[in-house]
């Protein structure tokens, strides 16, 4: 029984428990977001501006999750001007080297975020992101949720590791905030145990 009560307590992930948006709330494309639940044409224009990425991966991140899945790394696809020749509504592995980073770490997110259940899927369009600018605390931050989600099923101490890695990883840009940083730990750290 006492197994059965730690489940119920770890059912949710790394990708949907962790709301850093709180920590940009004083956006109103934040609130936007979170309202909406979907890329529409103000949030695809936010993703696609000069915004800093920690913001534009705040508005990701409001706009949720959904259990029986989303469209909207599909969405954003459609917003974009796809000078790169891959299909509107997926970026191809092939293409990513071509496409701008916040872009592929947005398709990535977004992406993840539409099916958790399948990070995966999302894994090698955030690495190729995170190539483009490895030392960028956003940039790991996000690869280290994902790959915490995958090993939601494997093993609960790289769940941890992944991300407490990157947060004490000092040569990386602290380009999101103290306070988002904050958000992910506190509930990472329930993982630190295992």
């Amino acid at each position: 029984m006492f197994f059965l009560t730690i489940n119920l307590v770890f059912a949710d992930s790394p990708l949907t428990s962790t709301e850093f948006y709180q920590a940009y709330d004083y956006l109103t494309i934040i609130r936007i977001a979170k309202e909406r639940g979907e890329v529409d044409n103000t949030i695809a224009k936010f993703l696609l501006s000069k915004a800093s990425i920690d913001k534009k991966i705040a508005v990701i991140n409001a706009l949720g999750w959904n259990f029986k899945g989303k469209g909207n790394a599909e969405a954003f696809c459609l917003y974009l001007n796809n000078p790169y020749g891959f299909d509107n509504e997926k970026i191809d592995l092939a293409f990513a080297d071509r496409v701008n980073s916040d872009n592929l770490l947005c398709y990535g997110y977004l992406l993840a975020m539409d099916d958790y259940f399948q990070p995966e899927r999302a894994l090698p369009y955030i690495e190729h992101a995170v190539k483009k600018k490895p030392n960028s605390l956003t940039f790991k931050m996000l690869e280290a949720l994902v790959k915490a989600q995958i090993a939601l099923g494997k093993d609960w101490g790289d769940v941890w590791v992944s991300v407490s890695n990157v947060v004490d990883d000092k040569t990386l840009k602290k380009d999101m905030s103290v306070k988002a940083v904050n958000e992910i730990m506190e509930y990472i750290n329930l993982y630190k145990d295992y």
